[in-house]
């Protein structure tokens, strides 16, 4: 499917990408422009215009053009270029590629689906700071898939995602805490106190 114009969360994908701090050099002109093109909403101009940075290892527009492979705006939808594009970007230290990346390999939407793998893109971006990714570690520990099972981790992972207000976050803590015995609980809370300073603290913004 192909679109030319965007639905708001797609909009607000491209305002978001323009704050954030740039991890690679910029190819001179084709991100900025690629991003202004995106915000007036002429996604295939900014196709155009973000492929080139992309191609010659802009880690942002790297990022980008995956989200666009994935929505199909101003281009056709296509899962596995949109792996692609978020691989290379990740690989770079993307954390929103990264993210982006283990949701592809937990769902198996463009790739076979590997909880293992998707859990390596998950631990990387939440080891950034990425709250969302911090949440579904607590969650794959809780069920122990794609990592192993461990009900203090699950609870102290998702603790902290839940003290930064993520949904479900504190639903997820609660079904943890019900499997846990006092001490294991205990635990778990030290442990998500260092988390807290090693994965979060350091990615807050002053």
């Amino acid at each position: 499917m192909l679109r030319t114009t965007a639905p708001t969360g797609f909009f607000l994908a491209f305002v978001i990408a323009l704050t954030l701090f740039a991890t690679t050099p910029v190819v001179a002109g084709d991100y900025e422009d690629g991003m202004a093109a995106g915000l007036a909403r002429d996604y295939q101009k900014a196709f155009q215009l973000l492929e080139p940075a992309a191609e010659q290892g802009d880690a942002r527009a790297q990022y980008m053009v995956g989200l666009m492979y994935k929505k199909g705006e101003g281009i056709p939808e296509n899962d596995a270029k949109a792996v692609h594009w978020y691989t290379e970007s990740a690989k770079q230290g993307r954390r929103d590629a990264q993210f982006s990346l283990g949701s592809k390999y937990y769902m198996g939407i463009g790739v076979p689906q590997d909880y293992a793998i998707a859990a390596h893109w998950y631990t990387k971006a939440a080891k950034q700071g990425y709250t969302k990714a911090q949440l579904i570690i607590g969650v794959m520990h809780n069920g122990g898939r794609g990592l192993p099972k461990d009900h203090v981790r699950g609870y102290a992972w998702s603790s902290i995602a839940a003290s930064q207000g993520i949904a479900d976050g504190k639903k997820v803590k609660e079904i943890i805490a019900n499997r846990m015995t006092p001490a294991q609980i205990a635990e778990a809370q030290k442990l998500s106190s260092e988390l807290w300073e090693k994965y979060v603290v350091p990615f807050q913004k002053n």
